[in-house]
């Protein structure tokens, strides 16, 4: 008997071939990707949600990282205001470093970056 092999109350034995364990093994993979994915969909929704209600305007989620038990994300949104429009200016988007629970709550949030539209940001956040 292998270490592959296990015995079955009856006195029968059979055999789990290695194959039968690496597929097991990676659909267990899949599943928990697929969590962890729907999850993070859960999160990048709660932020986008909570700036547009605060802000009133269109906010876009462009980065997430898993830090431990929380989550870091980075969320643009276009800041709508009459001195921009007057001077037919470019939006501007603020840029915002947001910290959330797992339990989607915001922690806290930072405005990092103010810049015109269509202008690449300064500096590396993450």
């Amino acid at each position: 008997m292998n270490i592959f092999s296990k015995k079955i109350d009856s006195g029968l034995s059979f055999t789990v071939h290695s194959l039968d364990i690496l597929t097991c093994f990676l659909c267990t993979v899949k599943r928990l990707i697929k969590n962890e994915v729907n999850f993070m969909k859960r999160v990048i929704e709660a932020a986008r949600i909570f700036f547009e209600d605060l802000y009133e305007n269109t906010a876009t989620v462009v980065g997430v990282k898993r830090c431990e038990d929380n989550w870091e994300l980075l969320v643009e949104v276009i800041t709508d205001d009459d001195y921009t429009r007057k001077r037919a200016k470019n939006d501007l988007i603020s840029v915002f470093k947001v910290n959330m629970d797992s339990d989607l709550q915001i922690i806290s949030y930072s405005r990092e970056e103010i810049r015109e539209r269509g202008k690449a940001l300064e500096k590396t956040i993450y």
